[in-house]
């Protein structure tokens, strides 16, 4: 995932869309921080999903994503 990230090749979007529902929270984690990386703001929907995540770790990244958008 901090691959995905790094690269910006936003062909990995669908896969990391993918992973927002995986049972581990760190991965879920992961996978929004490497979308707010990338940049596109068409996956903000799916990451609102996330604003009531059972982890705090994955609800702090959505809300650093949307504010890093909202600038």
């Amino acid at each position: 995932i901090r691959l995905a990230a790094r690269c910006g090749d936003t062909s990995l979007i669908p896969a990391l869309l993918g992973t927002l529902g995986d049972e581990d929270w760190a991965i879920r984690a992961a996978a929004v921080r490497a979308l707010a990386r990338m940049g596109d703001k068409s996956v903000a929907p799916e990451l609102r999903k996330l604003a009531s995540d059972p982890s705090s770790a994955v609800r702090q990244e959505v809300e650093r994503a949307l504010e890093m958008w909202s600038e």
